[in-house]
């Protein structure tokens, strides 16, 4: 039983430092400043992340076999960047209609939030280093420890996000929010870029 305390602490350790500052929390950052809805983002992200670890856990490597993960990633990079450059796009021409209040992001019910929350941050996570790390780990050791570890992290990380995003939200204009967020979304495509060349 220490065995399992042990593997699930370190799995934990892991994530918090793996997550830290890593392109799923750009893109859960910028999807909370977008809709104003940190907490929803936060368990939207969390749920999508918990499916995607399962993935890891279960058939992660199948997966890896049957489709590669650097188009896996590629892809992503380039819808991540797509975004991030119509929201600049969209900014720009709010600014030069004399900043009409127009809403870049539409208004979204709380389920609408939290399906794209899930399937924004899911797919971020497809192929990062943390689900390797979780697909590795759990080939060498008891794969509930690792899967609970990996969660408990991630979920801490995805809770101190929350709080930043709701610090943002409070304190900058609304349309800073929307740009912001479109330059967080090209950071995170040319990181998932830069990992499936590099990879």
């Amino acid at each position: 039983m220490n065995e399992f305390w042990t593997i699930l602490f370190g799995s934990f350790l892991i994530m918090l430092i793996l997550e830290f500052a890593d392109k799923t929390n750009l893109i859960a950052l910028s999807l909370m400043s977008s809709t104003k809805k940190p907490m929803i983002v936060a368990i939207g992200g969390l749920i999508g992340i918990v499916i995607i670890t399962i993935i890891a856990v279960l058939i992660g490597s199948i997966l890896g076999e049957v489709i590669p993960i650097k188009i896996v990633k590629l892809i992503s990079s380039l819808v991540f960047i797509f975004l991030g450059v119509r929201g600049i796009m969209e900014y720009l021409e709010n600014q030069e209609e004399e900043m009409v209040e127009v809403d870049v992001t539409p208004d979204l019910s709380t389920i609408a939030i939290l399906k794209m929350s899930i399937i924004l941050v899911g797919f971020a996570e497809i192929g990062d280093k943390s689900q390797i790390s979780v697909l590795t780990g759990s080939t060498l050791y008891n794969p509930f420890a690792i899967f609970l570890g990996a969660i408990l992290g991630m979920g801490v990380i995805m809770g101190i996000t929350a709080l930043v995003g709701k610090a943002l939200i409070e304190k900058v204009p609304e349309e800073k929010l929307h740009l912001l967020g479109s330059i967080f979304f090209i950071i995170a495509g040319i990181v998932i870029f830069i990992e499936a060349i590099i990879s």
